[in-house]
């Protein structure tokens, strides 16, 4: 078992040096300087959202995009709940606003593709801008997005880190946080090397004749997560244009506000695996064993405490390494917001990658009031 350890010291030089490449990447990123009005289509997709839809509505109404080159399509996914009347009431305060209904569910495809897709077939705007309902934009959300887009440009990622606005301080809303930080670190340096590999939903935009010149989602369609980043794969796959990652267009999202709700989101993202193409496989696995293994030197300790050194450093190096990383990106997209709990959440972190990533692809997780099996596509 001595093996172990040093399998976690490799590792964890091996990982410092993956967090090297993306700071490179976070360095290379640009600001957009397109100067050009592309007509936009903001699409919303929501199901039950009475309570968050207002939030996002009211912002919309201070963008300062010119109100001729831009619509907003809220999709009211079989609400079950007043979703739709809320989002009416805001019609006579956002004029370009357009609401869609589903009345049904598309078994050929999940239920937010199926929500973008309607959204798109009734939109006119060259670029899709889309976001979630219990997401905020700021006012110059849509300029910011569009001034990246050129004509070797099919798709601009943003940054969008999980903010409690109601200064929460428990471990719940730090973790989220912490590890929306992480991850927008993660995709932001990956796209800026010039090898995307993940990106959200809430912040992503893309050209409308792109996503239909390569048939939609295509064989993800069936998929219940990966409307962003397996919808970036299949564009990075079948065309040659450009993917970029927008510095300034922040848009914040609202944390899960209980552990079960937080339990289903990770679940469902998890599931994304068995879709992602081989090489986002290989560095999710590559991560996956990572957490592993720390656990397994933390239990083999108890056995060969002469080692407990070797553990130290590697668990020294990969704590400096995140802790470094999730300063260098929380610089450099201005989140002014403190780390708080960064140790509790760094010792949990090995734990629920381990567990959360087991789970995602042999677990059930509820999505939206129903229940999908990770392994399946949809139910």
């Amino acid at each position: 078992m001595v093996w172990i350890f040093y399998i976690f010291l490799f590792y964890s030089i091996i990982y410092s040096i993956f967090i090297f490449l993306l700071r490179i990447g976070l360095k290379r990123l640009r600001e957009g300087n397109n100067n050009k009005y592309y007509s936009v289509s903001v699409v919303i997709p929501a199901r039950n959202e009475e309570k968050k839809i207002a939030r996002i509505l009211n912002a919309m109404k201070y963008i300062d995009y010119p109100s001729d080159r831009w619509e907003l399509i809220v999709v009211d996914d079989r609400s079950e709940d007043f979703t739709f009347k809320v989002a009416e009431s805001f019609k006579s305060e956002i004029p370009n606003l357009h609401i869609i209904r589903i009345e049904k569910e598309d078994i050929n495809l999940s239920p937010k593709k199926h929500a973008i897709e309607r959204a798109i077939c009734h939109s006119t705007g060259e670029i899709i801008l889309t976001t979630d309902a219990d997401c905020r934009p700021k006012k110059g959300w849509i300029s910011e997005i569009v001034s990246y887009f050129d004509k070797e440009t099919a798709m601009v990622a943003g940054f969008s880190p999980v903010i409690d606005e109601k200064n929460k301080d428990n471990l719940l809303t730090s973790f989220q946080f912490i590890e929306s930080i992480s991850l927008g670190g993660l995709a932001a340096g990956a796209i800026g090397i010039g090898y995307p590999l993940t990106c959200t939903g809430r912040n992503l935009a893309y050209r409308r004749e792109i996503f239909n010149n390569i048939g939609g989602f295509g064989r993800y369609k069936k998929y219940i997560s990966g409307d962003d980043d397996l919808l970036m794969h299949l564009i990075r796959k079948k065309t040659k244009l450009i993917i970029k990652y927008a510095q300034k267009p922040i848009v914040t999202s609202m944390p899960a506000e209980n552990f079960k709700d937080f339990l289903n989101n990770r679940l469902r993202h998890a599931s994304k695996f068995i879709p992602y193409p081989f090489n986002v496989k290989i560095i999710s696995a590559f991560f996956y064993l990572f957490n592993l293994i720390i656990i397994l030197s933390f239990l083999s300790i108890l056995l060969m405490p002469s080692y407990l050194w070797i553990f130290i450093v590697s668990l020294l190096i990969k704590y400096f390494t995140d802790y470094s990383f999730v300063k260098k990106t929380k610089k450099r997209f201005g989140i002014k917001e403190p780390i708080k709990k960064f140790t509790l959440v760094f010792l949990l972190h090995p734990f629920y990658i381990t567990i959360f990533g087991f789970l995602g692809l042999r677990g059930k997780f509820k999505w939206k009031d129903k229940t999908y099996k990770a392994k399946a596509k949809c139910l």
